[in-house]
C-alpha cells in the first residue's frame, strides 16, 4: 500500500458500535501502522479501513453509535471516510483507491460500488504485518481497542488505482442474480429390470 497508484477493496461486515480508542492512532483498523510509536508520538501513522464515529466527521443520523469507514495517513483526524454507515449488520463492498493524478496524490472511497468521497493523501511509509488492527512499530503489539471488529471477505491489494467503473463492476458481478440451475436425470435401473428417473437440483449457497 506504499504506492502513489494501489487500491484495496473488501467486503465488510459489522455491528460494533465502537470505533475503538477514540483517536486514529488506536481506532479499530483493518491494516494499520502506528509507524512514530506508541500513543500517537509521531513519524508516519497510517490506517487503511479504519473505523471511525459518524458524529466526529459530520456524517450519519446524529446517533453516536453509527461509525464509517475511511483511511488516514500522519497524525491528522481521519482523513477521508464513507457518508455511508457501515455497522448496520449488512453486508458492504468497500474500495479504497489511491491515484498519483486527477487529483494528485488523492484517496477515493467508494460503498457498494458507489463514489463517496475522496481527498489529498500522502504517500504512506510503514510496514503491515498483519491484518485486523494497527500494529504499534514500537514493539507494543496490538491493543484491543484497535482489532478490528468485523467479518472481511475477499480482500484484495491492486497495484493500480482503480476506476470507478471497475468499482461498480466489481460488485455488480459480486451481487448479480444468479439463476439456480436445475437439471433433470432420466436412468435404467438395468440390475433391477426397473426403469425409473430422478429429479435433481443444484442450488447456490447464499
Amino acid at each position: 500500500l506504499n504506492a502513489d497508484n494501489v487500491s484495496l477493496s473488501f467486503w465488510v461486515k459489522t455491528s460494533t458500535t465502537s470505533q475503538g480508542g477514540g483517536s486514529g492512532w488506536n481506532q479499530k483498523t483493518l491494516l494499520g501502522d502506528d509507524n512514530g510509536g506508541c500513543c500517537g508520538g509521531g513519524g508516519s501513522d497510517s490506517w487503511w479501513g479504519v473505523l471511525e464515529a459518524a458524529n466526529d466527521v459530520g456524517k450519519g443520523t446524529g446517533d453516536p453509535n453509527e461509525l464509517v469507514i475511511g483511511a488516514n495517513t500522519g497524525n491528522n483526524p481521519i482523513n477521508v471516510t464513507s457518508d455511508t454507515v457501515i455497522n448496520d449488520g449488512e453486508w458492504h463492498h468497500v474500495v479504497l483507491a489511491r491515484g498519483a493524478s486527477t487529483p494528485a496524490n488523492h484517496v477515493s472511497v467508494y460503498i457498494d460500488g458507489q463514489f463517496e468521497n475522496n481527498t489529498l493523501f500522502g504517500t504512506p511509509n510503514n510496514t503491515y504485518n498483519v491484518i485486523g488492527g494497527t500494529e504499534d512499530s514500537s514493539g507494543g503489539g496490538i491493543l484491543g481497542d484497535q482489532h478490528f471488529d468485523a467479518m472481511i471477505d475477499e480482500l484484495a491489494i491492486f497495484d493500480f488505482e482503480l476506476s470507478a467503473e471497475q468499482v461498480a463492476a466489481q460488485f455488480d458481478a459480486a451481487t448479480a442474480a444468479v439463476p439456480e440451475p436445475t437439471s433433470v436425470a432420466i436412468w435404467s435401473l438395468i440390475g433391477l429390470g426397473l426403469g425409473g428417473f430422478g429429479y435433481y437440483r443444484a442450488r447456490r449457497r447464499k
